[in-house]
């Protein structure tokens, strides 16, 4: 507690109003997390009950339980990732480096997301550059914020008609020699007046989600040097990109 008293200096007292504020920030961003949190621990349960529902069907629709397990898979790494994000910002958080390929992160992750936009009817298509090196990345949290692109990208689409819903998962080279990781979507965009805040934590257009991903996004791609951002899709929907700097791994001889 801050208790000011007539041996309280002025730097003392700045060092109690700084630790206040940190732990305010410290309550709220737990706070979120534990919401969000709580949305795939549910949903693990709910696909969880239905795999043992059907497979005690003999005649079970085996289709049905591997998109259902599927899912369970899905949202756990999600729930893991919300718990370690929340680990890297207590601490300080470097990332750990290692070889990542582009093309082979995007693919596996749309994988991950494919029964997510097949209920909501959405098409998912990739758009690969050729013969990208490998980078020097950390791998699970760029799987986390790329899943969080593509929910966000199924969500923007559920006023669109069914047949015009889709998205675009791809990877490119820029000519600076930058890559980028970006999610294409056909849905109402991002209204003008929200864009400089989409990034700030905690900050949602929905009501149910405590608005993290964004934000811990930003600080994953930060960690690697690059950024995470936004623009404009035409002809309608927007396109999200996470920038990577040119960190290419070490290959063995």
């Amino acid at each position: 507690m801050l208790n000011p008293n007539q041996n309280s200096t002025p730097d003392t007292l700045q060092a109690q109003l700084a630790q206040l504020s940190r732990d305010a920030a410290l309550c709220e961003m737990a706070g979120g997390i534990a919401h969000e949190l709580n949305q795939p621990l549910a949903a693990i349960a709910t696909y969880a009950q239905a795999c043992t529902r059907m497979l005690a069907n003999p005649h079970a629709d085996l289709q049905q339980v591997r998109m259902a397990l599927n899912e369970v898979t899905t949202q756990a790494l999600r729930a893991g990732e919300l718990i370690r994000a929340l680990r890297q910002r207590l601490g300080h958080y470097r990332a750990q480096l290692g070889p990542v390929n582009l093309n082979e992160l995007v693919t596996a992750v749309v994988y991950l997301a494919e029964a997510e936009a097949q209920r909501a009817q959405v098409q998912l298509t990739l758009e690969l550059a050729a013969a990208l090196p490998d980078l020097q990345l950390d791998l699970l949290p760029l799987q986390h914020v790329l899943l969080e692109l593509l929910r966000n990208a199924i969500e923007a689409q559920q006023g669109t008609a069914a047949e015009q819903r889709r998205i675009c998962v791809g990877t490119r080279q820029l000519p600076g020699g930058e890559f980028e990781v970006f999610v294409r979507d056909q849905g109402t965009g991002v209204p003008a007046e929200l864009n400089h805040r989409l990034l700030e934590p905690l900050f949602s257009t929905r009501a149910d989600k405590a608005g993290l991903g964004l934000a811990i996004g930003s600080s994953v791609a930060r960690a690697h040097g690059g950024s995470l951002g936004h623009r404009a899709n035409t002809p309608t929907g927007a396109e999200f990109y996470l920038r990577l700097p040119a960190n290419e791994a070490e290959t063995a001889v």
